[in-house]
């Protein structure tokens, strides 16, 4: 987890919040508003990885999505076991906020995977067939911690959290 060192030439308020409201407020904006995310993982050889990912779902301990057996991030994700992404509202700069999180994943279920599924019809334009949707995965992002930051106050605010 990130420590709230201060950054040279950073013009934004730092503080940490404290509970887990913050962690929940952002998650919630990510799945309901931005949706898509870019995501880091990092390779065998140490190099990162990006690649763009839907946040399906929240609670309490994090954030959910979905990827194919076939594709080189399940891999990492179950090699590596973390990730880092970062999502922006898509405003202009000097408007936007922009979240980072980062943390552990693990696997979440069959259970989730039809929820996720359920809460995101479109999955199933995607993988129209049972045999098509067998590939997916749903994964949790846990144990981790991020940021919030906003350009649309002066002077910009940052706000680290954990979860």
């Amino acid at each position: 987890m990130r420590d709230n060192r201060d950054v040279r030439f950073d013009p934004a308020e730092k503080s940490v919040a404290e509970g887990r409201e913050l962690a929940l407020a952002c998650f919630e904006r990510i799945v309901r508003d931005i949706h898509t995310t870019v995501v880091a993982t990092v390779d065998d050889e140490g190099l990162p990885v990006t690649c763009v990912i839907d946040m399906m779902d929240y609670d309490d301990e994090g954030l959910y999505f979905l990827t194919n057996v076939g594709k080189p991030f399940y891999e990492r994700l179950v090699r590596r076991g973390y990730l880092s992404l970062s999502a922006t509202d898509g405003k202009l700069t000097m408007e936007c906020t922009a979240v980072t999180v980062e943390g552990h994943v693990r696997e979440a279920g069959a259970g989730k995977l039809v929820e996720l599924l359920d809460k995101n019809p479109y999955m199933y334009e995607l993988y129209p067939t049972k045999e098509r949707r067998a590939t997916l995965r749903a994964f949790q992002i846990h144990d981790g911690s991020g940021n919030l930051y906003e350009m649309a106050v002066k002077p910009p605010r940052q706000t680290f959290f954990e979860f």
